[in-house]
């Protein structure tokens, strides 16, 4: 997964950096081991996607998993506590209304015991998808940081 990622971005790297940076930057070990764990994050979050998608509704395991940026907002706060502000009060306000549409989108029956079984399985997947995706993202941006701060190489 990382060397496809590599490749895919390759034509850009050596074209606007050059080969010495991104050299260096491959050597790096804080760079590889977050790309690593990044990645591996983001398979899991694909495979935990595709096994809710067998239990559950697409949409409803498409909707819980659309949730992923509450837990990356959740890593970035651990992983990147040094770079980011606090949310002011009408971001948590948002974030709360936003959250609520997701509960009202899926629908759930009136009495909580008519859910079976595999539809909580899906349902737990599918968060496991959300949360993994969030940890991806956080340990992604980490690693541009660290490329940028280090090597002068990102956005």
């Amino acid at each position: 997964m990382i060397g496809l990622k590599v490749l895919i971005a390759l034509p850009v790297v050596l074209t606007r950096f050059g080969w010495t940076k991104l050299l260096q930057s491959l050597r790096d070990w804080e760079v590889f081991w977050l790309a690593s764990t990044q990645a591996l994050f983001f398979v899991l979050s694909l495979l935990f996607l595709a096994l809710s998608l067998s239990m559950i509704d697409v949409p409803v395991a498409i909707v819980i998993a659309e949730t992923w940026p509450i837990p990356a907002a959740i890593a970035m706060r651990v992983i990147m506590s040094d770079q980011l502000k606090r949310l002011t009060f009408s971001e948590l306000i948002w974030g709360t209304i936003a959250f609520v549409g997701v509960i009202l989108v899926l629908d759930l029956p009136g009495d909580i015991d008519q859910i079976s079984r595999g539809t909580w399985t899906g349902a737990a997947l599918a968060l496991a998808s959300a949360a993994t995706m969030g940890l991806s993202a956080a340990l992604k941006a980490r690693a541009v940081r660290r490329m940028k701060s280090t090597y002068q190489i990102g956005p």
